[in-house]
């Protein structure tokens, strides 16, 4: 690489323009995390009409709660999520719950525009002891980070926040042929932090060319 190719190569680092995505940051800490952003929403699946209050369990395609729609990846006979009650055996907890059903060890999280932090409960009511993979997308499904959580033993919070809106989460624990995926008590909202965008950004990327273009012309001569 010539030295005017380093030079350019850096100003597009200065500038962000290298990497299309910024790093999505966690935090296992509710309360670090709700101080850090701004709250949009809130969901702890109490109070929904739909949701069984006892043991039983409701098995539904999908469900769309607040802002938040929850589905499987397996298209086949129960492959669905599952509506927990609050004393379903090994739930973990006093309140209901949402988790992936039986066949699917995969659940989906579809969030609504403008969230770019959400945090939730995880736990696995079946585990043995493979991490779960949490992979979040953008907009335009395309992939911004995975986060690897180790071997659950009861609910942790996890507190996500990207660059730019979340549209998408897929929550994998590894395991198939058993519920596992469990999730409780979600929060939203956004982190004030953004990249600069592109046609902002590009005027001061064009006048940065321009002057190590001026430079080079000065050493020529």
């Amino acid at each position: 690489m010539t030295k005017t190719l380093q030079a350019s190569a850096a100003a597009a680092l200065a500038l962000g323009f290298v990497g299309a995505h910024a790093m999505v940051t966690t935090e296992t800490n509710r309360t670090t995390f709700e101080a850090g952003i701004t709250i949009g929403s809130a969901e702890n699946f109490e109070g929904n009409p739909a949701w069984p209050g006892s043991e039983a369990s409701l098995v539904v395609p999908t469900i769309t709660v607040g802002d938040l729609t929850f589905s499987t990846l397996f298209d086949q006979a129960g492959a669905d999520v599952a509506l927990f009650g609050s004393e379903f055996f090994g739930l973990g907890s006093n309140d209901n719950a949402l988790a992936a059903n039986f066949f699917p060890d995969t659940l989906i999280v579809d969030i609504a525009p403008g969230t770019n932090a959400i945090g939730f409960d995880l736990n696995s009511i079946v585990d043995f002891g493979n991490d779960t993979v949490i992979t979040v997308f953008n907009s335009a499904e395309e992939v911004l980070d995975t986060v690897v959580v180790p071997a659950l033993n009861g609910f942790q919070f996890i507190g996500i926040t990207a660059m730019e809106d979340i549209a998408r989460l897929t929550i994998d624990d590894g395991e198939f042929g058993s519920t596992t995926v469990v999730v409780d008590n979600f929060v939203l909202g956004s982190s004030g932090a953004a990249t600069v965008p592109v046609p902002a950004a590009a005027p001061l990327m064009l006048a940065g060319l321009g002057l190590l273009a001026a430079k080079r012309r000065k050493n020529a001569v």
